[in-house]
């Protein structure tokens, strides 16, 4: 992420942060906002929207393949528990 990026991105206070990669991005990006914004939950879809990453508070992260819609809907309403990754 350039330098300017990591010095605006924490004084954002989101509670949710929904990011759409580029084909030659990956989970990295997400991970990256997920340490600069602890707080938060970080959704990132994949270019073609069939891979999600989720990133919660405390250091959770879940890779989830073959994604569906209802999937996406639970990752940004925050229905995946994180202890046994049940959704």
């Amino acid at each position: 992420m350039p330098g300017a990026v990591q010095t605006r991105v924490p004084a954002i206070d989101a509670d949710l942060v929904l990011i759409a990669l580029r084909p030659d991005e990956d989970d990295a990006v997400a991970a990256e906002l997920a340490r600069l914004l602890p707080k938060a939950r970080i959704v990132a879809l994949s270019h073609d929207m069939k891979r999600l990453w989720l990133h919660k508070p405390g250091g959770y992260r879940r890779t989830i393949a073959d994604a569906s819609t209802r999937t996406l809907v639970m990752a940004i309403r925050g229905d995946i528990d994180p202890s046994s990754g049940e959704m």
